[in-house]
């Protein structure tokens, strides 16, 4: 809970239309050896990158010699630091240090501190804060906010736009020859998520977006799409983020999703004729670049329980899958030292964690390389997902006939490779599921990204066809001079787009969807199986609009999600589908994490009580706000999908004195005694539901008389509101007359004295008044897509929001033995 992090003030609603001040403080070189030091020896340079053609922000001696003296915290800092002076001058005053690929061993740790220091300029001077003229402080979205604190916290939120608005500041631009930027630059206004993402960045402007909507700021949601579109005509394709050392890969494309929104909720149909070329012209790069034939053979199961599922077929799908052989220039150190280990052993001797080290050759650094890129394009920057060993778990549900309806643990030893693991036999509901042994010892060199075929992408690309058909159609209604041949052609892109829609759908449901389960999993081209991880990108399918069959009653058992002879919702195996939320709520104090995934704790690897994070920041106890939008949309779908009066979905949650029994067998992945525990003090841990109450959860909203997908979905949405504003108080927020500044006392136990609130990136579904933790860098505060999702669930939810009870910051010091 220790933490130091730039703040977001609340802005008084009076000086909204100023221009807000950025303050711009250079980090200072902190290396991590004295200064007198020599450098580390390096390992020889990887290959230049074409992608990336700067001699100083890409890979190259400067780059790697500076990482390697290791004097920011964050690599970032460093790339993100235009010159003093030309690139020749700079590479001049580099090459006389006398750096040879690492061979010079007099260069001192000092000598990087001045060289950096003389030769560069603080990080993001290129940017700079702009007016909101057209800001509004008063929405009408707000009033749909009926508790008075959640009202003032929303009010509170909606203010804090003016402090992400940056524009390409011209003044200070480098123009390449006085100077040299990694920047690129923009030409329109932009909203930056915060912290060390101080330029935009492509999925995090989808529930900025979603929020900036909600706010009423069209214009700034306009030109979030016209600088995506420059950068569409300019290099093909939408970057990851704005700087030169991200020309190499994309993120989730949500372009198309974010143009239909704004048209659809601004009205703005203008936009169009630029765009619709460009969205095309994003779904080739994707079609080209990163698309994949997926044959399933005549042996593929979708469980080891079940006769194949279209075997024999071709599904032309997606996936992330980045051309790179070097560290990423903003992750640099980190990457080389994940490829080459600070402290070297001989090929195959055991560390002291008990794991082998392979030293890798330049083959294998390259693969490694573009494994870890290609993570970084998935935006899970890194999950368990993509780790081989924990992604492909074996988990065999229905191994035996004669279980017993009594859960039973038991543990049989099974040696691997490199640890000796377990496997663990639970029943559930009846059903015998055995889980097969994990990697104890697995590391990032254990990426498999490329080989994995992702749902969530999938979805994504499905959803980006069918409303880029009905944008074609808008396009039609709207245009001035309507013609029988533009009629036609509207119509001839918008069924290429449907058809386009419909292939993704059937290699959807045969790919990923696991009918036993009931769940979507991610799928492996090597195997030929789907992955055992159960993540939230389950739910990517069900906010595209893709409810499988089996969560309906029908004529005949085909697939009438959304169709005319579906007779209702299967209520058992749609709650099935959504277990996991119910478990969440009722089992865990915050949001839905991003997977269950837990792993054996290295120091005593022989049984499933000892566990531990896998500390990714895309795993468990980690919550990330775009997916509690993206589950909440799930479960509106499901409430909206068919007409009323064929929908029945007002049966309640349904009784069980454990949450985890409602999950189908298998579907987490884990057994029972393997999820994270929910600790209710320093030395003890919850061993069941604690949040259950009287027809809610704890910070759950008020009972009611809802079905179970209501009641979810208001749970969900308190528990998000809760999540956020428990933390912003804990670190200094205040709202003046409504919510009194915490005392220096309690403050001091999360390090946040004089500091007035911290909107994060992401949370803990273990104490709603923290950060999530892990990851590549510190967390980090802001924060964009925190503040759209905060404001869209107002919007929706705001006559169901009561006011969070938080915890007590004190007594959670003391009972951890913290502060």
């Amino acid at each position: 809970m220790w933490w130091t992090l730039v703040s977001i003030a609340a802005v008084s609603v009076r000086a909204q239309q100023a221009a807000p001040s950025i303050t711009l403080s250079t980090v200072i070189a902190s290396p991590s050896a004295p200064l007198s030091q020599p450098l580390p020896s390096q390992v020889p340079l990887p290959p230049k990158q074409a992608w990336c053609p700067s001699e100083i922000f890409c890979a190259g001696p400067l780059l790697q010699t500076v990482n390697v003296a290791n004097i920011y915290v964050d690599p970032k800092t460093f790339v993100d630091k235009p010159t003093n002076a030309s690139a020749q001058s700079v590479l001049a005053a580099f090459n006389a240090l006398g750096v040879v690929n690492g061979t010079n061993t007099t260069v001192t740790e000092g000598q990087i501190v001045d060289f950096v220091d003389t030769q560069f300029q603080g990080e993001g001077l290129e940017l700079e804060g702009l007016p909101l003229d057209s800001f509004n402080p008063s929405p009408a979205f707000i009033e749909n906010v009926t508790d008075p604190l959640v009202k003032a916290f929303t009010q509170t939120v909606h203010g804090f736009w003016p402090q992400l608005i940056r524009g390409t500041n011209r003044s200070t631009l480098c123009d390449g020859s006085s100077c040299e930027s990694s920047l690129i630059p923009l030409n329109h206004t932009f909203v930056v998520p915060g912290g060390r993402f101080r330029e935009q960045y492509y999925w995090d402007s989808f529930w900025i977006v979603e929020g900036l909507l909600e706010s009423e700021l069209y214009s700034v949601v306009n030109d979030t799409l016209q600088n995506f579109m420059d950068e569409l005509e300019r290099f093909g394709f939408i970057p990851n983020g704005g700087r030169i050392y991200y020309l190499n890969r994309s993120q989730p494309p949500l372009f198309i999703q974010m143009l239909y929104r704004y048209v659809t909720v601004s009205g703005d149909t203008t936009i169009l004729e630029r765009a619709l070329p460009l969205a095309e012209k994003e779904l080739t790069w994707w079609q080209t670049n990163r698309s994949v034939n997926v044959t399933l053979t005549s042996n593929f199961s979708s469980s080891s329980n079940t006769t194949s599922l279209n075997a024999s077929t071709t599904h032309h799908l997606y996936h992330y899958s980045v051309n790179n052989s070097a560290p990423r220039p903003e992750s640099y150190l980190t990457d080389y030292h994940t490829a080459n280990p600070p402290v070297l052993l001989p090929n195959g001797s055991a560390a002291t964690d008990g794991s082998v080290q392979v030293i890798l050759d330049e083959e294998g650094r390259s693969a490694l390389y573009a494994e870890l890129a290609s993570g970084a394009e998935t935006g899970w920057d890194y999950t368990a997902r993509w780790v081989k060993g924990l992604s492909d778990r074996v988990v065999e549900v229905g191994v035996s006939s004669n279980a017993s309806s009594t859960p039973i643990l038991g543990n049989t030893s099974i040696s691997s490779n490199t640890t000796t693991t377990t496997t663990t036999v639970e029943q559930v509901a009846g059903v015998q599921v055995s889980y097969g042994p994990q990697n104890a010892n697995w590391t990032l060199r254990d990426l498999a990204i490329r080989d994995t075929i992702p749902v969530d992408l999938n979805s994504i690309l499905y959803k980006n066809h069918v409303l880029l058909a009905e944008l074609y159609n808008i396009s039609f209604v709207n245009c001035s001079s309507p013609s029988p041949e533009k009629g036609a052609a509207v119509a001839k892109a918008a069924a290429r787009h449907l058809k386009a829609a419909d292939a993704l759908k059937e290699g959807i449901l045969s790919v990923f969807w696991n009918p036993q389960k009931l769940a979507f999993y991610d799928f492996s081209l090597s195997s030929g199986e789907q992955h055992t991880v159960f993540s939230v990108a389950a739910f990517y399918p069900y906010w595209a609009g893709i409810y499988p069959a089996e969560l309906f009653t029908a004529r005949g058992g085909e697939d009438v999600s959304g169709g005319d002879d579906a007779e209702g919702v299967d209520q058992d195996r749609a709650f099935g589908a959504f277990a996991s939320v119910n478990l969440v709520l009722r089992r865990y104090n915050g949001t839905f994490p991003s997977t269950f995934v837990s792993v054996p704790s290295v120091s005593n690897s022989n049984t499933t009580t000892d566990r531990e994070a896998t500390g990714l920041q895309w795993d468990a106890p980690n919550t990330w706000p775009p997916h509690q939008y993206i589950v909440l949309q799930a479960l509106r779908g499901l409430r909206s999908l068919l007409p009323d009066a064929n929908v029945s979905v007002s049966s309640s949650i349904p009784n069980a004195t454990d949450s985890f029994s409602l999950v189908p067998p298998g579907q987490l992945g884990l057994a029972e005694a393997e999820l994270t525990p929910q600790p209710i003090s320093a030395t003890a841990n919850a061993t069941s539901d604690i949040n259950v109450l009287n027809g809610t959860v704890s910070n759950g909203g008020n009972s009611s008389t809802q079905g179970w997908v209501e009641t979810l979905e208001r749970e969900l949405a308190n528990r998000y509101v809760a999540s956020v504003l428990c933390s912003w108080h804990a670190t200094g927020g205040s709202i003046e007359g409504i919510l009194p500044k915490l005392s220096d006392q309690e403050l001091n136990v999360t390090n946040s004295v004089g500091n007035t609130g911290n909107m994060f990136e992401k949370f803990s579904y273990l104490d709603i008044d923290v950060a999530g933790q892990g990851g590549e860098y510190t967390v980090q505060a802001g924060f964009g897509w925190t503040n759209g999702v905060l404001l869209w669930v107002a919007a929706r939810y705001g006559d169901v929001l009561v006011a969070p009870t938080c915890p007590d910051l004190l007594n959670e010091a003391a009972a951890t033995g913290s502060g």
